[in-house]
């Protein structure tokens, strides 16, 4: 059996409480009327009232009561299958994400007016799988092919620049990576919404869209910005509104490239379409060209509905109030129905404003009024203050707020219960808190306990539960592949340091080498100071090494170098070290000064 509402479960200790109520009210009776008079005249005051007829009706009365608490329960039992089949496309939006994105000649910044127009978008896409892929100089899978619109808004709520720890705009690589998101033995069904400045600093886009084709999947390149370009706005150390610089300490200015879209597009066969601050195709695009292509089944699946059954013991509640009111006798023949029906109404008054506000702060909560809706909901913990379904909504309300360790604290609170699947829920509902605050061991771990408490081989815990574990598991598996793929980039970025890291240590030892072949000139200039100024030595040592004939003599124009000729060869050879000293400085500067674009 199933419950529709166990928030009223608790009503069911107001019937001990109407039976003891009843007892105490036969014994006071008894007591006053026998100081009212004699036992003599007890007979003839109460001829013909019967006191076993009085007990019945007081049980008739508490046991509609208790009908009456278990209708509001919502009592479910009975079943019936129902098939329900889903068709659409898988489409993978492929958002750009680098610094370019903050260029603003779109309103307010490219990346921003994106996320709004993929917001809208999500309004048209009915019955469609979406994911989201996010890249800069890398790419990542944000969020896999999903029918949940509401976990693939929070992913893309979370997108920044700090997204992708990678500067750059690997176009290349990030078709690749949404292909990856798709299943790899369609050949059709597929659509690749690729939302760039076009501005491709790593790879070769051309040829992953021609692999991209060979898949089977269209992508549409949707170009952000303007032609004429626009200065990129960071902010700087001190939180002032700066233009972005590059390394060489140029200002940034970052430029629509459509040619590569359009390649792009031409390659897939899908439609390159310019997006500014006026227009922005992405609805025209699916309703033009996705919405009309050929759509598949995404699955199929047999859901067992419950049959809510609260009419029956509301039936049976009446019921008794009917035999009850027959039951009476004289002048309290019409004064007991009455009280009775009295009390239900009190009861189900005195439930009412709880009632009441839950509805009015959940209409709150979907107009998207957050504030409001907490407001109305700690209003109805007056009456409820240890309500688990309350304190699953305000954990949601934080949760929508970006307020995360609120809603992890009331989902916590939440776990008091004894319905299973609210618990499960908030179990999941923590695990997507922490996954937003990048605690993802702790989020496995949230995950997983919702798995074990909806483990329900028999079906017992009804669709919900199934739901709850079936999203449970695929966002687990989810975290599991991204801790992998962190792990792997962490991996990479960390061989990459090394090698330039051993670069620079071969670069410092060169120059090292450098520094010590600099005084060898020095070196030979000493010499040859030393052989100029003593020509006539050098001549007298060859002359005993050579045994020349006594005849042989010193040529007329060898004289010996003046001291002043020596200091202006001295000053000529050094003017020319530093000339080579400076030449080979400059070309190590241009062999290194390789500006890569990180924006």
């Amino acid at each position: 059996m199933q419950y529709g509402n166990l928030n009223y479960l608790w009503f069911l200790s107001l019937v001990p409480l109407l039976a003891l109520g009843y007892v105490l009210a036969f014994r006071w009776k008894r007591k006053a009327l026998a100081r009212f008079a004699s036992v003599e005249l007890h007979e003839k005051i109460l001829q013909g009232v019967s006191k076993r007829k009085q007990r019945v009706k007081a049980a008739l009365v508490v046991l509609a009561v208790a009908f009456l608490v278990f209708a509001l329960v919502e009592p479910k039992w009975g079943y019936h299958w129902e098939e329900v089949h889903r068709r659409g496309i898988d489409i993978v939006i492929a958002l750009d994400v680098s610094r370019s994105m903050l260029a603003d000649d779109v309103k307010p910044n490219r990346l921003e007016a994106a996320k709004r127009e993929i917001k809208d978008l999500l309004n048209i896409v009915k019955g469609d799988r979406i994911g989201l892929v996010a890249f800069a100089g890398t790419a990542f899978i944000q969020c896999p092919l999903t029918l949940d619109y509401g976990a693939f808004r929070l992913f893309l709520d979370d997108l920044s620049p700090a997204t992708i720890p990678v500067g750059g705009t690997a176009i290349g690589e990030a078709i690749l990576k949404s292909c990856q998101a798709f299943e790899s033995k369609l050949k059709k069904h597929k659509a690749i919404i690729l939302i760039t400045d076009g501005e491709d600093h790593e790879g070769n886009p051309l040829e992953a869209a021609k692999e991209a084709k060979k898949q089977g999947v269209v992508v549409f390149p949707i170009g952000a910005g303007t032609r004429e370009g626009s200065y990129i706005w960071v902010e700087d150390e001190r939180g002032n509104r700066v233009r972005l610089k590059a390394r060489d300490g140029e200002i940034v200015k970052s430029h629509l490239d459509e040619i590569t879209l359009n390649k792009i597009a031409l390659e897939t066969g899908g439609r390159y379409s310019r997006a500014d601050s006026k227009d922005w195709p992405l609805e025209r695009i699916y309703a033009e060209r996705i919405a009309a292509m050929e759509e598949r089944e995404l699955g199929s699946e047999r859901i067992r509905r419950y049959e809510n059954r609260f009419q029956v013991p509301l039936a049976i509640a009446l019921a008794l109030l009917i035999i009850e009111s027959l039951l009476s006798e004289r002048a309290r023949k019409a004064a007991q129905p009455l009280l009775v029906f009295l009390l239900a109404t009190l009861m189900l008054g005195w439930a009412d404003p709880l009632a009441d506000k839950t509805r009015e702060a959940n209409k709150l909560y979907e107009q998207k009024r957050y504030d409001d809706a907490l407001a109305k909901y700690a209003d109805a913990q007056t009456h409820a203050p240890e309500s688990a379904q309350l304190y699953f909504n305000i954990g949601d309300a934080h949760f929508r707020k970006g307020k995360l360790d609120e809603a992890i604290q009331s989902f916590q609170k939440a776990f008091d219960t004894r319905d299973v699947v609210l618990e499960a829920k908030s179990h999941y509902n923590i695990g997507n808190c922490q996954f937003r605050q990048g605690k993802l061991t702790e989020a496995l771990e949230s995950y997983k306990r919702a798995i074990e408490l909806t483990d329900d081989p028999k079906g017992e815990l009804g669709p919900e539960a199934a739901k709850v574990r079936d999203d449970a598991k695929f966002n687990h598996e989810f975290v599991e592949k991204k801790i992998k793929e962190m792990l792997d980039q962490q991996k990479q970025r960390e061989q990459e340091q090394q090698k330039q890291q051993d670069k620079q240590d071969k670069q410092s030892q060169d120059q090292k080498g450098d520094q010590q072949e600099k005084p060898e000139p020095q070196e030979k200039k000493e010499e040859q100071k030393q052989d100029s100024s003593q020509p006539e030595k050098k001549q007298q040592d060859q002359k005993q090494e050579e045994q020349p004939q006594p005849s042989q003599a010193e040529p007329k124009d060898k004289r010996e170098m003046t001291h002043e000729e020596a200091e202006r060869l001295l000053s000529a050879l050094k003017e020319d070290e530093d000339n080579l000293r400076k030449m080979r400085k400059e070309q190590q500067m241009r062999g290194e000064r390789r500006v890569e674009k990180d924006w």
